[in-house]
């Protein structure tokens, strides 16, 4: 009397209704009696580039002084927000300069969970040698935020697919030495990934 659709619903009350009169007109209707689970949803987690603001930006000539006072290095500050809606997951953020990870530079790696979807604004001081390796007068730098990287496949793999949530900016070497690269040469220079 249900026909097939009902032997597939699982854990399903299906009353089928018949007309008495014309045997011709037929309604089925079925109440779901088990309880659905869903997943948590798996969206990538987030990172934004908060500061220095625009596509291309030209490194600083004087050293950021929250980033220290060393006189033989210049460092760039970078701030970033990361976000996540599975607030229950640790994220990871890396730092990719023309292809190739840093290490070393203090708030990269685990970013703890908080509770909340918006996780921290970090700070980021990267020193201007490890900006322009080989002299490069522009560089494609890269924020990357993961739940679990591959380690075995640096610095792009992720453990799971879509796992992986991205920012970028383009930096121009400014300095005394070094005179500033038109942003226009950038575009070309970088090659970018």
């Amino acid at each position: 009397m249900f026909g097939r659709r009902s032997k597939l619903l699982t854990g399903a009350l299906c009353l089928g209704l018949l007309s008495a009169g014309a045997a011709l007109l037929s309604a089925q209707g079925c109440l779901v009696t088990d309880k659905v689970e869903f997943g948590e949803l798996n969206a990538p987690p987030q990172v934004r580039i908060v500061s220095p603001r625009g596509a291309i930006v030209n490194a600083p000539t004087i050293n950021d002084a929250s980033c220290g006072n060393n006189r033989n290095r210049r460092y760039m500050k970078f701030q970033v927000a990361i976000s996540d809606i599975n607030v229950e997951d640790d994220v990871r953020l890396r730092i990719v300069v023309q292809g190739e990870e840093l290490s070393g530079v203090v708030g990269i790696g685990l970013q703890p969970v908080t509770g909340k979807a918006q996780r921290a604004t970090v700070d980021l001081c990267i020193d201007q040698n490890d900006l322009f390796p080989a002299g490069k007068p522009c560089s494609y730098v890269e924020f990357l935020v993961s739940r679990d990287w591959d380690e075995f496949n640096p610095p792009y793999a992720t453990t799971f697919a879509n796992d992986r949530g991205a920012d970028h900016i383009i930096v121009g070497a400014n300095s005394e030495d070094e005179p500033q690269s038109p942003k226009s040469d950038c575009y070309t220079d970088v090659g970018a990934p």
